[in-house]
C-alpha cells in the first residue's frame, strides 16, 4: 500500500461525532507496521538511534494517528493544524482547538478533498481570489496588526514566527477556497430557500435576537438577502454533515492512535 501524506490546509468548522469501534486489531497491525513514524516533512523517520547508555530507548519522532483511504494523518499534522487554527481565534474559540477537534477537522477536509479531486473543474480558484482571501486572513489575526501584516516582510516575518512559511499560508487558503468552492457545487443546487422560510426565521429567531438586545429590528426587507444566506448555508453544512458521516460509516476512517478513539472511525 503507498500511504500518502495529509496535504496541509485551514480548518472547517469542528463537528461532534457518535463514537464508533476503531480499527480491527489486524488491519490495524498492517497499518502500524507499514507506516509507523514520518517525519514532519513526510518521508520516513526511524526511532533515535541506540546509545551506549543501557538506560536509552527509542525516541519517537512523529506517528500516524489516522488513515483516511490511502492518506495518513500524522501527530504532527495535528499539532501543526491547532496552530494555525489558533492564529484565527476569531474564526474558532479556543474550546475547540484540542487535538481531537483538529483531527476531526482535518478527517472532514481529507474526505472531501477525496471526492473534490474526482471533479477538479468544478473547484477551480484563481490567484486573485487566493490573494484576496490572504488579505481577508490578515484582517482577522489579532496580532497581525501590531506585526504589519499588510506588508510583505511583516507578513512573512510573523509567519516566520508562528512556524510557517508564506508558500504554507497560500497552500492552506487555496486549499479552502477550493473545499468551499466544491462544497457549494456539491450541495448548493440541492438547497432551496423560500419566502416563507425567510419569514420563518426573521419571526422566530431575529425578532427575539433584537428584542433581547433592546434594539429596534430591521424590516424584513432589509435583511431578507442576508436571512436566505443564512437559511442556505446552513442546510448545505447539514447535507454535507450527513454526507460525511455516510463516508466514514464505509470504511473510509481508521484511527490507529488508541489517544484519539473517541474520534471514531470505521468498524
Amino acid at each position: 500500500m503507498t500511504m500518502k501524506r495529509l496535504s496541509n490546509s485551514v480548518p472547517l468548522p469542528c463537528r461532534s461525532r457518535v463514537n464508533r469501534p476503531r480499527l480491527r486489531a489486524p488491519m490495524a497491525v498492517f497499518l502500524l507496521l507499514a507506516v509507523v513514524f514520518f517525519t514532519a516533512n513526510g518521508t520516513y523517520a526511524q526511532s533515535a538511534p541506540p546509545t551506549d547508555s543501557p538506560s536509552s530507548s527509542p525516541v519517537e519522532l512523529d506517528h500516524v494517528v489516522a488513515v483516511v483511504g490511502d492518506l495518513a494523518i500524522l501527530q504532527s499534522d495535528i499539532e501543526e493544524e491547532m496552530r494555525f487554527t489558533a492564529l484565527q481565534s476569531t474564526v474558532l474559540p479556543a474550546s475547540q482547538n484540542t487535538p481531537p477537534h483538529a483531527l476531526n477537522r482535518l478527517i472532514d477536509r481529507a474526505l472531501i478533498d477525496k471526492e473534490r479531486l474526482l471533479q477538479p473543474s468544478f473547484s477551480a480558484v484563481t490567484e486573485p481570489q487566493v490573494q484576496a482571501a490572504l488579505d481577508d486572513l490578515k484582517k482577522t489575526i489579532p496580532a497581525c496588526t501590531p506585526a504589519d501584516c499588510a506588508l510583505y516582510v511583516g507578513w512573512k516575518n510573523f509567519l516566520a514566527t508562528q512556524g510557517f512559511t508564506l508558500q504554507q499560508a497560500h497552500d492552506r487558503v487555496l486549499e479552502r477556497l477550493q473545499i468551499l468552492k466544491f462544497i457549494d457545487w456539491r450541495f448548493g443546487s440541492a438547497v432551496r430557500i423560500t419566502q416563507k422560510d425567510v419569514e420563518t426565521y426573521y419571526q422566530s429567531v431575529l425578532l427575539p435576537e433584537y428584542a433581547r438586545e433592546k434594539i429596534s429590528p430591521p424590516p424584513l426587507p432589509s435583511v431578507a438577502h442576508r436571512v436566505r444566506e443564512i437559511l442556505q448555508q446552513q442546510r448545505i453544512t447539514d447535507l454535507m454533515d450527513d454526507w460525511l458521516k455516510n463516508l466514514r460509516t464505509q470504511g473510509e476512517v481508521h484511527i490507529i492512535d488508541p489517544a484519539y478513539a473517541s474520534v471514531g472511525g470505521a468498524a
